[in-house]
């Protein structure tokens, strides 16, 4: 008897058994911050910076979509409170790693939208890209990541 009532009792505290719908929603938006933080930190030349923020947006979105895959959330849940982003290419693909993949392309894409281009549509040099990268990973905190 005690046994079991231990057994209850671990089961009921475990992290996974605890998260709220919201909690699993967030981690697609801090998995999406750390892919964008990630490809701004490659482009500043960051490499410390790029590994860690690539392993928690990996870590946290393979969570994520494992969460989803189990029933753990639903979309309607994912719209509101997770990455839209996110939401628009979680199912584009047959796997985890392959939606990962797509997701990745996608968040660096984004991130360096405004900082590759001048006003006047022109590509920047690679100084001023990286300048801006640098100023953009800053200005996005994503040290704090």
């Amino acid at each position: 008897m005690r046994f079991m009532v231990l057994a209850v009792c671990c089961v009921a505290a475990s992290p996974a058994s605890a998260a709220t719908t919201q909690e699993i929603a967030n981690m697609s938006v801090r998995s999406w911050a750390a892919f964008e933080c990630a490809a701004l930190a490659s482009s500043a030349g960051f490499r410390d910076e790029e590994d860690r923020l690539f392993k928690i947006a990996y870590d946290q979105a393979t969570a994520f979509l494992q969460a989803y895959a189990d029933g753990k959330i639903a979309d309607s849940e994912v719209t509101k409170y997770g990455s839209f982003n996110f939401y628009l290419r979680m199912h584009d693909g047959p796997s985890i790693d392959f939606k990962l993949g797509v997701i990745w392309a996608v968040a660096h894409q984004i991130a360096h939208e405004d900082i590759s281009k001048n006003s006047d549509g022109s590509d920047t040099s690679y100084s001023e890209f990286t300048d801006r990268a640098i100023l953009k990973f800053a200005h996005r905190n994503c040290r704090s990541l």
